[in-house]
């Protein structure tokens, strides 16, 4: 049976600030299999690392990350306004918005795969596809990246600018026709919320193999995943996951 596989959802966001290299090196120091992120496009076409359309949640900014260029969005700390963690400490404010080729170069020696979440179904970024792509490319990385989204335009535009890349659909409900729709636009996955997962728990026993499983955080739920053997969980807590996948 295939050994699934954990990401560390935006890193280790249960333990550190969400996508930042902090968190990712963290996931990575507790040896997950892979690391889940989230990119958008600047003002001037750079591809960054963050979850939300605008800066103000997660940064010490405020405004939408394409009204941002990169040499000013490098100035905002991404960690400061996570002091509600356990582990925060005052070093935390020193973190920055990770750009993608920085991601990139943390895990380029090891084997970690990475799942590239491009958010295009609030802002279409006209050329995010290609700029991902590229960065990705440039870096010898493309057997290792996994990009995924909710917008099916953009898992077809990426396929269309190179048809060898790997693409999951994302998605919070099963869809009916998913082995249609993993033939029609050649997706290596479907991305599946973990509500939907586990309502069709006898499915991912047989069809586990094309399902990745977001964002599993209880315990009882990744053991029961892990036994139905899905391609991938995606956690906040891999350090949680890869504990009970080792047992």
């Amino acid at each position: 049976m295939p050994t699934t596989k954990i990401f560390g959802h935006r890193g280790a966001m249960g333990h550190y600030p969400e996508n930042t290299m902090l968190g990712f090196n963290k996931a990575q120091e507790m040896g997950a299999d892979g690391i889940e992120i989230d990119v958008h496009l600047t003002k001037d076409k750079q591809v960054v690392v963050m979850h939300d359309e605008n800066v103000d949640r997660t940064t010490t900014g405020k405004g939408l990350i394409k009204d941002w260029k990169i040499f000013e969005l490098k100035k905002v700390s991404t960690g400061m306004k996570f002091k509600k963690l356990p582990k925060y400490n005052d070093t935390w404010h020193k973190e920055r918005v990770p750009e993608l080729f920085e991601v990139l170069a943390l895990v380029a020696n090891n084997d970690m795969v990475i799942n590239i979440e491009l958010k295009t179904d609030v802002h279409d970024y006209p050329g995010i596809e290609r700029e991902v792509h590229h960065v990705v490319a440039s870096h010898g990385m493309k057997e290792r990246v996994v990009f995924s989204s909710f917008n099916l335009e953009t898992l077809k535009r990426l396929k269309k600018h190179d048809s060898n890349v790997r693409v999951a659909y994302l998605t919070n409900e099963l869809p009916e026709n998913y082995e249609e729709m993993i033939d029609k636009y050649d997706l290596e996955a479907i991305h599946l919320n973990v509500k939907s997962a586990l309502e069709n728990i006898e499915l991912m026993k047989e069809k586990g193999i094309f399902f990745r499983i977001w964002t599993v955080n209880d315990r009882e739920q990744m053991q029961q995943l892990i036994n139905a053997g899905v391609r991938g969980i995606i956690t906040d807590y891999p350090d949680t996951a890869l504990d009970i996948k080792e047992q």
